[in-house]
């Protein structure tokens, strides 16, 4: 018997665009069909991960963290490590063994907000090809 390829589905847009929804759907349907699915967000929500303080330094840094702002630069740096982060601890194992991951957000969204924020597009350039070096292996998602 063959072993079951894992997959990498990315839903990617701006805020409120309906991205968690699909995600959900999807999952759920995935898991009515009985397969392996494993979801996670960009920068990240779950407790005790490196997204999951990206984005309450993201959300909270002036009541949280008394940072009175952060540099969109450095900002979008965060989020890469975020990504970077979860790529390497959990997303290419979970593929490598199976399982369909479903991934709410992707590295375009780096690019939109950075640019939106100010950031040059050289800067943007060398940081999504960091993460873009992250992509290997089990995974390999449409990369322009």
């Amino acid at each position: 018997m063959v072993e079951p390829k894992g997959r990498l589905i990315v839903f990617e847009g701006v805020d409120a665009a309906g991205k968690t929804t699909l995600c959900d759907d999807l999952c759920e349907s995935l898991r009515h069909k009985q397969l392996p699915v494993q979801r996670y967000q960009f920068p990240g929500k779950t407790p005790g991960t490196l997204g999951e303080l990206v984005d309450r330094i993201h959300h909270h840094h002036r009541d949280k963290f008394c940072i009175p702002g952060v540099n969109p630069c450095a900002l979008q740096l965060l989020h890469i490590a975020a990504h970077i982060d979860i790529i390497e601890s959990a997303i290419k194992r979970a593929v490598s063994e199976g399982a369909w991951v479903v991934l709410d957000r992707f590295w375009w969204s780096t690019y939109v907000y950075g640019r939106d924020g100010g950031v040059s597009e050289q800067s943007l350039e060398l940081m999504i090809q960091l993460e873009k070096t992250a992509y290997s292996g089990p995974i390999r998602p449409p990369i322009p």
